[in-house]
């Protein structure tokens, strides 16, 4: 098998896996745990090629997909939502300020999880700048002054790797 069918074959492999996202679609995960050990945990795939990333009350672009989901202080899981699917938001309110240089969240944060409650997660100018409440009893369950973590998830490149392991392996 030369070099130009190996290629060939891979680049017709990943074609079967549907539809390759655009080069700039970049995914994080995020975390942040409050004052009283609470968690919100999810991931995001946004544009790169923007600097700023800015929702309002469910207006904006540059976010693919936004899930989150929450646990209490022992651990146990409370609720999660898919926020925006596919570029399509899922609540009303959601709004997110996202630097995608500095990997940062900050001003207008609203994001919202289901489950046997309806949470949010909000940030505000005053402090605690991050809360997490349940909105059906307005109890603030936990917040904190930290934001939210973001770290980007590796790109992996399977197809190719597997791909130069066999044109490596017919050299050999």
């Amino acid at each position: 098998m030369n070099k130009f069918s190996v290629l060939s074959l891979v680049f017709a492999a990943s074609l079967s896996f549907g539809k390759l996202p655009p080069t700039a679609w970049e995914t994080v995960d995020f975390s942040w745990t409050g004052n009283s050990g609470y968690d919100v945990l999810g991931s995001m795939t946004y544009d790169s090629d923007l600097d700023i990333i800015s929702y309002s009350k469910g207006s904006g672009s540059g976010i693919n997909n936004f899930e989150v989901s929450i646990y209490d202080s022992s651990n146990e899981f409370l609720g999660s939502f898919s926020n925006v699917v596919n570029n399509t938001v899922n609540y009303s309110a959601f709004s997110i300020f996202f630097d995608t240089n500095e990997l940062t969240f900050g001003d207008e944060t609203d994001i919202v999880a289901f489950g046997s409650n309806i949470f949010t997660f909000q940030y505000s100018a005053t402090e605690p700048h991050f809360t997490l409440n349940n909105a059906q009893t307005l109890e603030l369950l936990d917040s904190s002054s930290e934001g939210m973590n973001a770290v980007p998830e590796p790109a992996t490149m399977a197809l190719l790797g597997i791909g130069g392991f066999i044109l490596r392996k017919r050299r050999a």
